[in-house]
């Protein structure tokens, strides 16, 4: 009977191993930003090759460069109101208008106000543009639905359709925001979401493996078990044949 648990002990222990790499592999490829460097000018264009596990859609942000103490006032400002058409934004910054276009679609974005800010750059949300003709309002009832990556390899070209005086020329980078994050994530990916912890599983899985490993080695030193052999049929004395 040990020697038995033993057994199945490995084999279920090979099995979560199996999932664990299986799962930390498949985190590895939906967690992965892409990052295209882009020039923003009319008629400019880039291309990135995209590798997704489910269908997924397009979420860009832009990415500009700033030295210290540089304000970048053509970058716009996140301050807005909520209206039954969507947000208006007090100062949306100077346009950035591309083209995104899969192997199915052609969608196009804009680019929206600064939106976070970091040590060397400030970062831009891109959303499908409106047929509202209104640069300050976004989002609504009216905003297309966003460019969608289907499962497996795509490529996905972004070409510059308008970009503000004070921008033309400048060298960015455009970031493809992958569907797997520590604080958001698509609902086809949630199962990938704990493999963020890899190095704990894999520590359970160590102290696992110990405990199989001493299970065996205890099993080994038992005596084989001898089958009990059935006894046979005695004769009563005294009765011939």
């Amino acid at each position: 009977m040990e020697r038995m648990i033993a057994r199945i002990g490995w084999w279920l222990f090979a099995l979560a191993a199996l999932y664990t790499l299986v799962g930390t592999i498949g985190n590895r490829i939906a967690s992965h930003s892409y990052i295209i460097p882009l020039t923003l000018e009319p008629g400019h264009s880039a291309q990135v090759n995209v590798l997704r596990l489910h269908p997924d859609y397009v979420d860009l942000e832009l990415w500009h460069a700033y030295a210290q103490g540089q304000e970048r006032p053509e970058l716009g400002r996140y301050s807005h109101e909520e209206r039954a058409q969507g947000y208006y934004v007090d100062d949306p910054g100077q346009p950035v208008i591309l083209q995104v276009s899969t192997s199915t679609e052609s969608v196009v974005y804009e680019a929206g106000p600064r939106t976070g800010r970091g040590a060397h750059t400030i970062s831009r949300g891109m959303r499908p543009q409106a047929p509202d003709d209104d640069p300050k309002l976004f989002g609504g009832p009216t905003q297309p639905a966003p460019a969608t990556l289907p499962r497996g390899r795509s490529t996905v070209t972004f070409s510059v359709l308008q970009v503000g005086p004070a921008l033309r020329g400048e060298r960015v980078e455009l970031h493809l925001e992958p569907p797997l994050g520590v604080k958001s994530t698509s609902a086809s990916y949630q199962w990938l979401w704990i493999f963020f912890f890899w190095p704990v599983i894999v520590a359970g899985l160590a102290l696992w493996a110990l405990g199989l490993a001493y299970m065996s080695w205890h099993v080994r030193d038992l005596p084989p078990r001898i089958p009990r052999s059935k006894p046979g049929r005695q004769e009563k004395p005294g009765v011939g044949r």
